[in-house]
């Protein structure tokens, strides 16, 4: 058996390479698609078909996961999606953006889950449970480091062509997954029985569980708000007067933000007795900034609250992540994450085009208000699951 470091190690770095694959393109993801004669409405149909695709696929490669390989499907999964960057690069035909988006979410749903649930088992089993609180945050601030990384390339690559940076994503993705086969020793879920039977358990697992799925729909007007933010900032800030040569330079600026909540979050976790208050109180302040940036169109105002709210993603991030894994038992960990993922992509989907279609009515500024209050909705679903559900402290489930 591996020791504890070298698991450790393996997780950190696989989650450094997709984290980079996936910053590469952020900063002219909606730039690069906007040049090839995409609209925002198009864009986002797009980004719906992928999160369709996620949440039709997620929970089957979950359970794949747990009874084949969390690595492997991990590392099969990372490899597609790297291949479904390098074609959006490569093309400007719609139909292809499509089948693209339909690749990068069968590689998302073969990752979803398979990393996390990984490294949790690892840690469980050498019965370092506890330690989990620093890991997932070390390898948040890990992963935005790797996105300041990615700005900065992007930024350079972005000179000569804004594709380079989606086809530079593409081969990183490709090399996480390589990496992850190297480094990692396989684990499994529950493996006695066939599939579908597996599946069947797992799916009753899943939707038996009033504390995973309480969890799940408060994370869904949380999500749908960050992936719509994700996709618009560009577009929201150059429409306000912001120089879109510099956009991979504030991409930097904003993912080092999100770099210094989540180091705060870990360093938060060890002084507050009860973890979930600092997620709860990170998603109400998020709601606050997103209200902020859709009523006021200073662009300097913007770009300061962007900052404020990306601080806030980095604290909430890695306590919601420990907090679902307080929920979840091992042998089903990655297909229980999988079901999970699959709930919120097809919330996503939905959101996405309604959202889309919104900007029509709206604007991007009207809509960024509608975002501040899915985001509420969240934050007080958040509020009645820390009441209601004592999850914090049930590790006999695990």
């Amino acid at each position: 058996m591996a020791t504890l470091k070298d698991a450790m190690v393996a997780y950190l770095l696989v989650i450094f390479l997709i984290n980079l694959s996936n910053n590469l393109p952020s900063a002219y993801w909606a730039i690069y698609l906007s040049e090839t004669g995409l609209t925002l409405y198009e864009i986002g149909i797009l980004q719906a078909l992928y999160f369709l695709s996620v949440a039709f696929l997620d929970f089957p490669t979950g359970n794949i996961a747990d009874k084949f390989g969390r690595r492997l499907s991990g590392a099969i999964g990372s490899m597609l999606y790297g291949l479904s960057l390098i074609i959006v690069s490569v093309t400007r035909q719609f139909s292809i953006f499509i089948f693209a988006s339909f690749l990068g979410g069968l590689g998302t749903a073969l990752v979803s889950g398979s990393y996390e649930a990984w490294v949790t088992d690892e840690f469980k089993a050498r019965n370092e449970f506890n330690k989990l609180k620093q890991v997932f945050s070390f390898g948040r601030s890990l992963g935005t480091c790797a996105a300041v990384f990615a700005g900065i390339i992007s930024s350079i690559l972005a000179l000569s062509k804004t594709s380079l940076p989606i086809a530079m994503g593409g081969l990183v993705g490709i090399l996480a997954g390589i990496v992850s086969i190297i480094l990692m020793k396989e684990n499994y879920g529950e493996r006695r029985g066939s599939f579908i039977r597996l599946f069947i358990l797992n799916i009753k697992r899943f939707f038996y569980s009033k504390e995973i799925m309480f969890f799940t729909l408060a994370n869904l007007g949380l999500n749908s708000s960050i992936v719509f933010f994700f996709i618009s900032w560009q577009i929201l800030l150059t429409s306000r007067g912001y120089p879109s040569e510099f956009l991979g330079a504030l991409y930097s600026v904003l993912v080092i933000a999100m770099t210094l909540g989540s180091m705060l979050s870990a360093f938060l976790m060890k002084k507050i007795s009860d973890y979930r208050l600092l997620a709860i109180t990170s998603v109400g302040l998020g709601a606050c900034f997103m209200a902020i940036m859709g009523t006021f169109d200073s662009v300097v105002m913007s770009v300061f609250v962007m900052i404020a709210f990306e601080l806030t993603l980095g604290l909430q991030t890695p306590v919601l992540i420990f907090w679902r894994n307080t929920l979840i038992p091992s042998s089903s960990r990655a297909s229980i994450l999988s079901g999970m993922s699959t709930i919120i992509s097809l919330s996503n989907a939905v959101m996405l085009i309604v959202l889309g279609k919104t900007t029509r009515i709206l604007g991007v500024d009207g809509t960024y208000l509608v975002m501040s209050f899915l985001y509420a909705v969240s934050f007080v679903s958040f509020l009645v699951i820390a009441k209601r559900i004592t999850g914090s402290s049930n590790y006999e489930a695990l």
